[in-house]
């Protein structure tokens, strides 16, 4: 008969105390991995409260790339300590042979984490033979369907904001494309934390609780979660400027500063609190000299001249975003131009993007709906 063996936590040999062997520690790089997810769950964690989502619906966009992957699943991580009702929203836009599969992948992953996903199929070469999408690039054809998706199904489920992946890295690239087109302050902000946006579908919310996130980290966290993001070759495409931008111009500024990616970020954080402050007069201003119809908007002329250049340029872009429902394709020369007019006296008029036609009178500014789209100056 055997005797059942008891547990032994020491033995006792020449009045010396043996204690078992414990186990060996994780290494190194296992326990970085976890203090990374950690940090990362705290940060979506935060921004949701800082939000105001705390308990509401929340549509996360996902592509099937690392940053929008990293972003479903910190969301998923946190939707009980924020009390989140999370709905997975994914676009085909159809333009690669390996889209179908992208939407696949991220319907498994909605599924293995029990998570409802609305999924469509975009005609992009349709889209862009409409009149909506008629002089559209690929790339601005495929963000405002993209965004017009969204908005869709964030009304449909009741959705209080669309979560969008942006990282640092995005933030950085977009400061620059801003840069490179000729933004002004405005546009040196880069992107905010929430943010509106209108659409063909109606206006949305955007939320990106990963703007303090790189790349790195978000493809770090990817691994650490054993999952394996999709890889879009088109991202490699010099075709789009942005993509120039990310693979040839910002490698040749780290090659200057090493640190030009969060120098660009600090850059976007120090104009958006001097914008804030500019926003707040500017809305002032525009309560005393705005008159708004639904085909147009009166500024008084007097009063615009003779308020100072930064609020005038920035009442400028608020009347027509007023009346075209965003400041999208308005440049810095195109606001440069209205200024011109106005200073040049009335009978001048200026052809914005849009439809919009900027017409100066003796009086008065007028910003209009036109038929005329070509930019043009008289």
């Amino acid at each position: 008969m055997c005797a059942t063996p008891a547990k032994v936590h020491s033995l006792v040999h020449n009045d010396a105390t043996v204690k078992a062997p414990r186990s060996s520690p994780k290494p190194s790089k296992d326990r970085a991995a976890e203090r990374l997810v950690a940090r990362l769950k705290r940060t979506v964690h935060e921004e949701t409260k800082r939000a105001g989502l705390a308990g509401k619906t929340l549509l996360a966009a996902v592509s099937g790339g690392p940053d929008s992957l990293a972003l479903l699943h910190l969301l998923a991580d946190v939707r009980h300590a924020c009390n989140l009702n999370l709905h997975v929203a994914h676009l085909d836009h159809g333009l690669r042979d390996a889209s179908t599969e992208d939407a696949l992948f991220v319907a498994h992953e909605a599924s293995q984490l029990g998570l409802p996903l609305s999924s469509e199929r975009a005609t992009l070469h349709a889209f862009r033979a409409s009149r909506a999408g008629k002089g559209m690039s690929i790339e601005q054809a495929a963000r405002t369907v993209r965004y017009a998706f969204l908005a869709r199904v964030a009304a449909k489920v009741g959705a209080a904001a669309v979560a969008v992946g942006h990282t640092a890295d995005d933030q950085a690239e977009t400061i620059l494309l801003h840069m490179v087109r000729g933004s002004g302050l405005r546009g040196l902000r880069g992107m905010q934390p929430i943010s509106t946006m209108s659409t063909a579908a109606g206006s949305i919310v955007l939320f990106r609780p990963l703007l303090a996130v790189s790349r790195l980290e978000t493809e770090a966290f990817c691994t650490a979660k054993r999952s394996s993001p999709r890889m879009d070759a088109s991202n490699a495409n010099s075709a789009f400027l942005r993509n120039r931008i990310r693979n040839e111009l910002l490698p040749l500024l780290r090659e200057m500063n090493p640190g030009v990616g969060g120098a660009l970020v600090r850059l976007g954080h120090a104009a958006a609190r001097d914008e804030d402050f500019l926003e707040q007069e500017t809305e002032a201003l525009w309560s005393t000299i705005a008159r708004q119809t639904a085909e147009s908007i009166d500024l008084d002329k007097k009063a615009l001249l003779e308020a100072p250049a930064a609020l005038r340029s920035r009442m400028l872009r608020r009347a027509y975003a007023a009346l075209h429902g965003d400041v999208e394709g308005l440049e810095e020369a195109h606001v440069e131009a209205m200024g011109r007019t106005l200073r040049a006296g009335s009978g001048r008029f200026v052809d914005l993007p849009g439809g919009i036609r900027w017409h100066v009178h003796r009086t008065k500014a007028v910003l209009c709906l036109n038929t005329v789209e070509n930019g043009s100056e008289r």
